[in-house]
Parts: C-alpha cells; structure tokens; sequence
C-alpha cells in the first residue's frame, strides 16, 4: 500500500512538472503584434496604460486644457446644433463609460486597436472602406460581461447576446438595442479581442492564433518599422502611407515628392526626461530626385552650437539644404504659372539691377548646405512685436561672400556702420523704430550671421570665446544629450516655458488691438445714432419743402394752361417762375437723394464696424476659451529637443521632452 502511493506520488509530480513546462514553454500573454493579422492601415498600441493616464492627467498641460468646453466653443463659432448636441452625447458616454469601476480593469492594463481595409473597398466614400479590431489585455477573473451589464445601465440600454462557434472558438455577439450597435468579442488566454459588426477580423485574428495566417509582426513594413522603435517602449503607432493612398486613390493620389513614402511610426517612452522616435520607411528609388536627393545628404558635426547663446529661446540647426537644388525645384514650379514667372524675373532683374550682381551665379555658390537660427526674446513693448533673432547659413568662400555682403549694403538711403568687438568686426544699420532695432551681421568662421540687433552677434562672440557661455553648457541640453560632435542631419532646442511666456505676451498685445477694434465700433454705433436721426430730420424737411415746391411747380403750371391768350411779358415771366421752382424741385430731390446715400452709406458702415467687431468677439472668445488655456498648459513643459538622422532607407526623428 505504501508503495503504491510512493508511485502515484512520484507520477503526480511528473504530470504536475510536466503540466509547468507546458505552460512555461507556451506563455500565457501574447503580444499584441502576434494576435493581430498583416496588412493593418494603422495600428497603435498602449502598453502602460494606467501610470501613463495617471500621469498626464496629473499634468500641468492637462489640466489647463481639459478646462477648454469644445461644445460651448463650437456652438459660438456657429457649428450646427446637430453637430454640437452629437458631441455632447459622446462626451457624456465617454464619462459614463470612463467612470465605471470596471473600465480602468478593463483597460487598465495594455490596450491595442488595428485598422483594416474592407474588401471590397467601398468606391463611394472609401473612409469607411475600413474595419476595426481592438484588444485589452485582461486578468485572469474578469468577466466581460459584467462591463456590459453596467454600460446597459449607465446608457438606459438593454442587450441580447449570441455566441458563434469557430474553429472550436467562441465568439460572443453583443447588440445594444437602442442604440442600434453590435460588437462581437473573444478571449485567448489574457487578451480580450473585440470587433463591429460586420466584420472578419475576429475569424482572422483567430486564424493568426492558430497560425493559419500571418501575424501583424511578421508583417515586413511592420516589422521593419517597429525594429527601429524603443525596445521599452510605453506606446507605439504605426499607419502604411502606401496603403492609405491605395484606399483613397481616387481622392487623394500620392504626389511625385511622397510616392516612395512606406510607412509611418512614433515610438514613446516617459520617464524624467520622455522620448518620443517619429520613424519614416521609404523607398528612396521611389521618390522624388530631389527629395532623394535631400534625404541622401550624410550626417555631420553641428559647430554651431559652438556660438549660440545659452539662454536662448528656441534654436535649430539643419545641415540638409541644396540652394541649387532649390533653384531649380522653383523654376520648374514657376513654369506652370506663367503670370507668376513674368513676374519673378522682373522681380529678379529689379533686384540684380539695383545691387549689380546676378543671383544665380554670385549668390547661390557662396551658400553651404547648413542653415540655422535662434530666437533670443520678442520684445512687445514697442508698437510692434519685435524679434531678436539671429539666421546664420554656412558659406563655402568667406571672401566671396563678403564681397557679396557689401554689394547688399551698399544703399544711399541709410548709413552702414561698423562696429569691432572682440576683434570681429560687426557691420550694421539703425533702423529708426527704438532702441536695439539695428539690423546686422558678421563672420564667425565659416558661418555668415544675420540679427535684427547687433547686441545678439555680440552675444554668439562671447558663446565662441567662452564655451560656458554657449548653448553646449546648457544643462538640460546635456540632459538631452545633443551635443556638438553629434552626427546628425538636424538638430533643434526650444525653452517651452519661456517660449510659451513670450507667445502670450504676444497673444495679450494682439488682443488690445482686438479690443480696440471693439471699442472703436461701440464709438462708432454711438456717433452713428446721433448721424442717423440727424439724417432723418433732415430727410423729412427736405421732403415737406420738396412736397411744397412741387405743389407750388404743379398750381403754375395749371395756372399758364388755364390763362388763354398771354401776352409775350407774362408768358416770359410764368417761364422763368416755372424754371425757378422746377430747378428747386431738382435740388430739393437731389438734396433727399443725398441724404438717402448717406444714410445707406452710414448703415453699411455700421453693419462693417458690427461684423468686425463680432469677429473681434469671437477672436477674443477664442483666444480666452481655447489659445490662453493651450499655452498655459504648454508651460508645463520647461525643454524640448529634436534630432534629426537620416539613413538609406528610413528617417528618425528622436524628440526629448522635459
């Protein structure tokens, strides 16, 4: 007896140790990529999904923003109630469904939706030639039907269900009566995978399952999209461009520029410092030659950052521009609008003429192929916003190019001056409009600078001489670890908070002048009542002294039909009274009709002064309501960068937000 349950003992481990294996060597999630089936036209999934939620809706930039009421927005500026009452229905029924205690288990956790062309395509409105797949990964205990319980309760809806077997797996049909809606849905192992009605992607995704057909990440766009993607990666969005242009064709055909474009996909990654990758995929045999040749320029080093300023606003920095190239894209652009050209060249010759040289061949070979710049502050104080900024290009022949830089400035209506700084001298004219508004430039190595204030070249002269005092010290630049010896094709830096500060001071000028618009109106409406009974007054007095005048005209001229046998006297003098009154009945007319003129012209000036100042309203409206709050949000965010990098056959563009 003893022996016997030594054996069934030891063979109960092994089953159960087998039983391990199995699971071991088969997991229990699956990636989402390996659920879905190939050929999606977009896929976007979210793997972290509740801290990320968490956080973004703790943010500063989100709770600025989710102050904007979009239906009271639309309704003022004259959206169709039909369209405003919509919106507020599916705002409500996504409140209801997001404050359900049972959505953030639902999609608390890792959530992914897929986009798929119908076959065949709807030829009539090819967007809704598309179906839609969506899956959640779920625990173990969650009971999906308790979810729709509580929808059908929130919504005051009820629901039937039906299942449908296939392949051995069941398919839940879901239909919400009053709403018209039915969703099918299906589970494997975690993952809860959910569809509409009609659809195949459900039969689909289960023949992936069962690897009858490919997955999603054995798609080759897909996967030669997502290779380049964060490998931890919190989010990811992937859309085929070619398939998108083959579904709408026939509204939307692909230009000559976008022809070889393959794929479209953002990776992201938070953290202190979050990361976000833009990836193109393209065939570069496809493209357009001069887009080919763009994309196929080689990475360098960016010296610039050598002499721009560290307390900078906004910068960047491109390496990629062909002047030739672009020359000639523009002329072959020009020759399709043959008025347009007529009009350049005698533009170009004006221009050639007045500074005595030719653009073609003194201008363009001096240009290098790396253009940048940087925004110092906007001043608003003046009459005008006024920028301190500096646009620097690398030039190829320094003496080439200042000889050119002196053929420019030589204008005998204003005084260039110099000005030697550090050894470098500095050439400017002021410009009479205040203080610092002295446009110039100067030579830093390779490097033309062009300001609107000569204080800003002195600033990139002491950032060259003092690499402390040059945007390569600045802290969170080395956080975002971009630095001068990069090997980049583009490279830019924004101080979101200081940038944000300055668009709303330039946002709060422009809505004074908007509010004097307002206030010159009501000035006006005002004046225009008193004008108006003016005109009235003088339009009923004018008529009594017509209506009188042409009585008076009418009695004479009875008066001479009546008389028989005048003599020569008294009918030249009943003339000369009838010619009297009758040219005071044409001016007593022409004095009414005056005065009518006036009074339309008055009131089409009212109504222009009503209609701009309705439209200042808006504007105001809008700009309280929607711009004020989007930037107070955007100041949330302290720093952002950019690089640019360039490859055979895909472009990365890796954005560093703090």
């Amino acid at each position: 007896m003893r022996k016997k349950t030594i054996i069934l003992s030891v063979s109960a481990f092994f089953i159960l140790a087998a039983g391990i294996l199995f699971f071991v060597s088969r997991p229990l999630s699956l990636r989402m990529e390996q659920l879905f089936p190939s050929g999606a036209l977009m896929y976007a999934r979210l793997s972290h999904v509740t801290g990320d939620v968490d956080q973004f809706t703790q943010s500063v930039f989100w709770k600025n923003i989710s102050t904007i009421d979009l239906p009271k927005v639309l309704e003022h500026n004259h959206t169709l109630p039909k369209d405003v009452q919509q919106l507020r229905q599916m705002q409500q029924d996504m409140e209801a469904f997001l404050k359900n205690p049972l959505t953030k288990e639902f999609l608390g956790k890792e959530v992914a939706v897929g986009f798929y062309p119908k076959i065949p395509v709807d030829t009539r409105d090819p967007l809704k030639s598309y179906d839609v797949l969506g899956a959640t990964r779920l625990g173990l205990t969650f009971q999906i039907a308790q979810l729709f319980v509580s929808m059908a309760h929130q919504w005051s809806d009820d629901f039937t269900t039906t299942t449908e077997n296939y392949h051995g797996f069941n398919i839940v049909h879901v239909r919400f009566k009053k709403r018209r809606l039915e969703v099918k849905y299906t589970r494997l192992r975690d993952v809860l995978l959910a569809s509409f009605e009609p659809s195949v992607l459900l039969h689909q995704a289960l023949d992936v399952y069962q690897k009858i057909k490919p997955s999603l990440a054995l798609d080759p766009d897909f996967s030669k999209s997502i290779a380049h993607a964060y490998p931890k990666g919190h989010g990811i969005f992937y859309a085929n461009v070619q398939g998108f242009y083959a579904l709408l064709k026939n509204r939307i055909p692909p230009s000559a520029t976008t022809s070889g474009f393959k794929s479209y996909t953002i990776s992201f990654l938070p953290g202190d410092i979050s990361k976000m990758k833009l990836i193109l995929y393209f065939d570069a045999a496809q493209l357009d030659p001069h887009f080919r040749s763009m994309l196929s320029c080689t990475a360098s080093a960016n010296p610039s950052l050598n002499f721009v300023p560290h307390n900078v606003v906004a910068y960047q920095w491109g390496q990629c521009y062909d002047f030739n190239d672009l020359w000639v894209q523009m002329k072959e652009k020009m020759q399709l609008s043959p008025k347009t050209m007529d009009n350049a060249r005698a533009w170009r010759h004006r221009l050639e003429k007045r500074f005595k040289l030719n653009l073609h061949d003194d201008v363009l070979p001096v240009l290098g192929s790396q253009v940048g710049g940087y925004l110092n502050d906007v001043d608003t104080q003046g009459l005008f916003p006024y920028p301190r900024a500096v646009v620097f290009v690398k030039i190829k022949d320094r003496l080439a190019a200042q000889g050119l830089m002196q053929k420019l400035t030589q204008n005998p209506l204003t005084l260039v001056q110099q000005e030697d700084y550090q050894q470098t001298p500095i050439r400017y004219i002021t410009l009479p409009l205040g203080a610092n508004m002295d446009l110039a430039y100067t030579f830093l190595g390779d490097y033309l600078l062009l300001a609107t204030s000569r204080q800003l070249l002195k600033t990139s002269i002491d950032a060259l001489n003092n690499p402390n005092q040059s945007l390569q010290s600045n802290e969170t630049l080395k956080q975002f670890h971009l630095t001068a010896s990069d090997l980049s094709q583009g490279m830019a830096f924004i101080k979101m908070d200081n940038l944000t500060g300055r668009l709303q001071q330039f946002l709060n000028w422009y809505n004074k002048i908007v509010s004097s618009q307002i206030a010159t109106a009501l000035a006006y409406q005002q004046e225009s009542g008193a004008r108006k009974k003016q005109l009235q007054e003088a339009v009923v007095s004018k008529k009594e002294e017509l209506v009188l005048a042409q009585n008076k005209l009418k009695e004479l001229q009875s008066k001479v039909a009546a008389q028989q046998d005048p003599s020569e006297e008294e009918r030249t003098e009943r003339q000369a009274n009838i010619d009297h009154l009758s040219q005071q009945v044409n001016v007593l007319q022409e004095d009414v009709d005056s005065y009518y003129h006036q009074q339309q012209q008055l009131q089409q000036t009212l109504i222009n002064y009503q209609n701009q100042s309705q439209s200042a309203k808006l504007w105001l409206f809008n700009s309280d309501e929607v711009l004020m709050p989007f930037l107070r949000g955007l100041e949330g965010l302290h720093a952002l960068g950019m690089q640019l990098r360039l490859g055979d056959t895909v472009s990365e563009t890796e954005i560093f937000i703090q």
